[in-house]
């Protein structure tokens, strides 16, 4: 691969780690790219071997505390959900005994037999009869 495309690749982030050691390792390079070279070479600083593990165990970790948190807060909703329905009052389907004369009062008030039509019957026949209503 060409120099120049070597370090356009590696300025735009796309060199793979052997391309890299290719690039900063050989010893035809111009005054520029050795200066970077050496600063390069001079800073670079290797993980440590335990941080995939650390890592890993932070993600575990994290997923853990959402998982206690979804069942806290869902044990919360059932526990709210409960108390709601156990404190607001039920309605009462018993009527007292006044409510029940004061209901058959009104009902016995609409039929009242005075203010019922009368009826006279027009035309009878076998199959029909029909009525006239009078007041």
């Amino acid at each position: 691969m060409n120099k120049e495309d070597l370090i356009n690749k590696y300025l735009n982030g796309e060199t793979s780690l052997e391309e890299e050691k290719e690039l900063f390792n050989t010893s035809d390079t111009d005054q520029a790219l050795e200066v970077w070279s050496h600063y390069v070479s001079k800073n670079r600083h290797d993980p440590p071997p335990t941080l995939e593990t650390s890592l890993w165990e932070k993600i575990l970790q994290k997923k853990k505390q959402q998982r206690l948190l979804y069942g806290l807060s869902g044990m919360a909703a059932s526990i709210l959900a409960f108390f709601i329905f156990w404190v607001t009052p039920k309605p009462s389907d018993q009527m007292s005994l006044s409510e029940k004369r004061q209901l058959l009062e009104n009902a016995q008030a609409l039929f009242n037999e005075e203010s019922q039509p009368q009826e006279e019957i027009i035309y009878s026949d076998e199959l029909i009869v029909i009525y006239s209503a009078s007041r």
